[in-house]
């Protein structure tokens, strides 16, 4: 018998003292199988080498990354934790900063909008109204808006006359503006006369009233602009917050 026993791997022979070893079976066939293995293992080492290559082109080297310990895995995978971190943070302030700005925006264009239309009522003592053709316009929150338009009439005392103007305007406290221009009947026949801008006095439920030293029997006509009323005082923000 050529060989007793084989190694457990790679089926190579193993003698005992009696066995008669033969060269072409043998030894022959050891070196084949010996041969085979070994060109299949450098075979899988060239191909490993070429994986790692491969990889090592695609992450980089260690002069790539900018932490100083570069020989310190651990510490350059730290510092790219950190900046993706940081990347994460700057974006999200980002986003909170947009989203900021576009409620603000969001804010002014409602304080902008006029969305209220009126035809307000108006009463008046001292004086008898014989025309009212005002008009009034407000934001939603009543803290910007606009009362303009005509009242004409005839006074009824000597002394002073209010005329009362119900508005949608809703100041955070009462305000007085110069809105109001007041002209009245000259007395020769022929027409009005200028007689001054009026204060319009606005109360916190919106209220315009508009007072003047008035003659028993006079016309007299009123104009007010057609100019926006911030109903805030100056001192508050403009904008709802």
């Amino acid at each position: 018998m050529s060989h007793t026993n084989s190694t457990p791997n790679y089926n190579l022979p193993q003698f005992v003292g009696t066995d008669k070893p033969t060269w072409l079976n043998d030894v022959n066939g050891a070196m084949s199988a010996i041969d085979t293995q070994m060109k299949a293992n450098a075979d899988s080492a060239t191909s490993a080498s070429t994986s790692a290559t491969t990889a090592n082109n695609a992450i980089g080297t260690l002069a790539s990354l900018t932490t100083t310990a570069k020989t310190d895995l651990v510490s350059a995978i730290n510092e790219v934790d950190s900046n993706a971190d940081t990347a994460s943070g700057v974006a999200s302030n980002a986003v909170s900063t947009a989203n900021q700005a576009n409620a603000k925006v969001t804010a002014l264009e409602g304080y902008l909008d006029l969305v209220t239309f009126t035809n307000p009522t108006a009463t008046a003592s001292g004086y008898n109204i014989s025309r009212n053709n005002m008009a009034c316009a407000s934001n939603l929150a009543g803290t910007m808006g606009k009362i303009y338009g005509e009242i004409r009439g005839t006074a009824s005392v000597n002394g002073n006359a209010t005329i009362t103007i119900a508005t949608p305007l809703r100041p955070t406290s009462a305000i007085s503006i110069n809105g109001g221009i007041m002209t009245f009947w000259s007395g020769d026949g022929n027409n009005f006369v200028p007689g001054g801008m009026l204060a319009i006095n606005i109360a916190t439920d919106g209220t315009a009233t508009v007072t003047w030293s008035a003659s028993s029997g006079r016309e007299y006509r009123f104009f007010f602009m057609n100019s926006v009323i911030f109903a805030q005082n100056f001192g508050d923000t403009p904008i709802p917050e």
